[in-house]
């Protein structure tokens, strides 16, 4: 499988998600708009990618025992899933399968009971292909490249370009909130620079 070059442009300029799973840290990207969803996925050394269309839906959604015969029906679950899944990401239990990668996402108990949210859904992250000879599509270690070692290039540029001084850097650092240390060192780098550019997503 590979990411074709329509759901990469999207996905660039969103930021990741951290899911940290035991001694296992997940980085995750991912878009709900009325039509669909598509779910980004990698914990640096592997991707996985799901592109949640119309059939996608219907497919899945059986599973829960829910029919879907309309696209407006579609459109109501996309809400309701969007919903589920930033609620409860911070919960949701990541399955690791040959080939595929689970994301089990389910309402809490207080959910269900105040019926704020029953719906549970399972997104079946497919394994990006290693390598590719298709100039429209982007590999595992592409996405990677693409999304994280150029920003964070571009990070390190900033440094050498802007703040030579290390006195600079060390007031930066010294100013920064100490909340920024439990972050990913993307994350803490690019909070530093957030003074004198614009936010930059990974």
């Amino acid at each position: 499988m590979l990411l074709d070059t329509l759901h990469h442009k999207k996905l660039l300029n969103e930021a990741w998600v951290i899911r940290r799973v035991e001694n296992k840290t997940y980085y995750i990207k991912h878009i709900f708009d009325e039509n669909e969803y598509v779910i980004l996925i990698t914990d640096l050394c592997l991707v996985w990618f799901e592109h949640g269309d119309y059939k996608r839906i219907q497919q899945n959604a059986k599973v829960q025992n829910i029919d879907i015969e309309s696209k407006r029906e579609v459109a109501a679950v996309l809400a309701r899933l969007r919903q589920l899944f930033l609620e409860n990401l911070s919960r949701c239990i990541i399955q690791k399968e040959a080939g595929k990668l689970k994301l089990h996402c389910r309402p809490t108990i207080s959910q269900i009971q105040n019926r704020i949210n029953t719906l549970s859904w399972i997104f079946n992250c497919e394994l990006l292909d290693q390598e590719t000879t298709n100039d429209g599509a982007l590999s595992g270690p592409q996405v990677i490249y693409d999304h994280f070692i150029q920003p964070s290039q571009a990070i390190v540029n900033h440094f050498t370009e802007n703040m030579s001084d290390e006195n600079q850097i060390k007031l930066k650092m010294a100013k920064a909130s100490a909340s920024m240390y439990s972050t990913t060192a993307l994350s803490y780098l690019s909070e530093l620079i957030n003074g004198k550019s614009k936010r930059i997503c990974f």
